[in-house]
């Protein structure tokens, strides 16, 4: 799984100042946008939660 890597939170202009990974270089993006990301990442981790979960010779749904 991803980590983001909260550097600064600009409440004036709602950016979010972040890096995603330890050796990347730090991004602004908007508050919205950053949500977006961070729900997705939790939507990836969370289908390969599943994807690990399910017994062996067991289609998924």
């Amino acid at each position: 799984m991803s980590l983001f890597t909260i550097h600064k939170v600009r409440p004036q202009t709602e950016c979010v100042e972040f890096s995603h990974g330890e050796d990347d270089a730090p991004v602004i993006v908007g508050l919205n946008e950053f949500i977006k990301l961070v729900r997705m990442e939790l939507r990836k981790a969370e289908h390969a939660s599943r994807r690990r979960a399910a017994p062996t010779g067991v289609p998924q749904k």
